[in-house]
């Protein structure tokens, strides 16, 4: 048996306008995040993003004997993600823009929130005003499967495969909102990359005659930068931020 599955997903746009009123949610009945400030006196910030993602897969199953069946295969994945904050028209800094980055035309201060929290991050330096986020990756991701029957009612499956967990627009985008609900302020970070994991997985089975199944299943995944959130403390709000582990994770059950 073979199957080749090819799907372009086609390039996806994020923006948000001009004004405040959809640059940040609004608690206290339409109070600005601002503190001490109105709505219209905020400045206001413009994000561009994309995502662009091609992708083709190609599989095959083989049945050996009675007994063993074999399925394997790949993906190949090309990504583009790209994400851009800029300041309004009247070219002010918004609201906590110094978590990570500098003040828009202005060198590095390194007694700066971006300076100090970009050091947390690992990064050389803040981020310039005019940093733009991009990944920008292919990746080729193969499968293997096994399917072994002792009997008609007993089975043993075998599975490793690689994938890649890719950041959302809200993880990558520079911009710092808050959660209506509990008031707590989030960013994302512009300077994600993609996570990449292996997984391995095996499940033993046994149909009862009667339709019952009994199961024993084990799993233990490998994550390569995996992404986790951490608080950093900007000029206007503490945030909640995320970004990319160098070291490995492993998970297991």
């Amino acid at each position: 048996f073979y199957s080749l599955d090819k799907d372009f997903i086609e390039i996806e746009e994020a923006e948000t306008g001009t004004n405040p009123e959809q640059v940040h949610n609004q608690v206290d009945g339409g109070k600005s995040n601002w503190p001490g400030q109105s709505n219209s006196s905020d400045p206001a910030a413009q994000t561009e993003s994309l995502r662009d993602v091609d992708a083709a897969y190609v599989g095959f199953e083989l049945k050996l004997n009675d007994k063993l069946e074999v399925s394997f295969g790949g993906r190949y994945e090309k990504l583009n993600l790209a994400t851009e904050t800029v300041p309004g028209a009247a070219g002010a800094d918004f609201f906590n823009y110094d978590l990570l980055r500098r003040q828009t035309g202005m060198p590095t201060d390194f007694a700066s929130p971006a300076f100090r929290n970009a050091q947390i991050l690992g990064l050389d330096d803040a981020l310039a005003s005019d940093f733009v986020g991009e990944i920008d990756e292919d990746y080729f991701l193969p499968s293997l499967n096994l399917n072994y029957r002792f009997t008609d009612e007993v089975r043993l499956l075998l599975a490793c495969s690689e994938t890649v967990a890719r950041p959302s627009f809200k993880e990558f985008t520079y911009l710092t909102t808050q959660d209506p609900v509990d008031g707590d302020f989030a960013s994302g970070n512009p300077t994600l990359t993609t996570s990449e994991v292996t997984s391995y997985d095996a499940r033993l089975e046994w149909v009862r005659q009667n339709g019952d199944l009994l199961a024993l299943g084990f799993f233990y995944k490998e994550v390569e930068n995996p992404l986790e959130k951490t608080i950093l403390d900007g000029s206007d709000a503490v945030a909640e931020i995320f970004y990319n582990n160098p070291n490995t994770a492993t998970l297991m059950g």
